[in-house]
C-alpha cells in the first residue's frame, strides 16, 4: 500500500478562525448553497447554525470563459460551488 497524504489543522487554529460575512446573497442564492452543500458528504451532518455560517461566508465570483480557476499541483484554499455554467478539468499524466 502506498503512502497517502493527509492534511489536517489543529482544532485550536480552527476555533480562532473568523469567517467572512458576505450579505449580498438573495434568498434563492442561500437556498441554492444550502441545498448543494447538503448533498455533499462533508456538509451533511452540519447543524443549521454552522451551515448558515458557511453560507454567509460564501462569496460570489464570476469568471469568463477560458479563465483558469485552479491549477494542478497548487495548494487549494477555496471550495467552489458552480451555480451557472460549467467547468472543465485538465490533468497532466504521471503526477505524483
Amino acid at each position: 500500500m502506498g503512502r497517502e497524504s493527509i492534511f489536517s489543522c489543529p482544532v485550536d487554529v480552527m476555533c480562532e478562525w473568523k469567517p467572512p460575512i458576505y450579505e449580498d446573497k438573495s434568498k434563492d442564492d442561500e437556498d441554492f448553497l444550502r441545498a448543494t452543500m447538503k448533498e455533499h458528504m462533508l456538509f451533511q451532518e452540519l447543524s443549521d447554525e454552522v451551515m448558515g455560517t458557511l453560507v454567509r461566508a460564501c462569496q460570489r465570483i464570476q469568471h469568463d470563459a477560458n479563465d483558469e480557476i485552479v491549477r494542478q499541483n497548487t495548494r487549494g484554499e477555496y471550495l467552489f460551488i458552480v451555480q451557472e455554467g460549467k467547468l472543465e478539468s485538465h490533468c497532466e499524466k504521471n503526477q505524483n
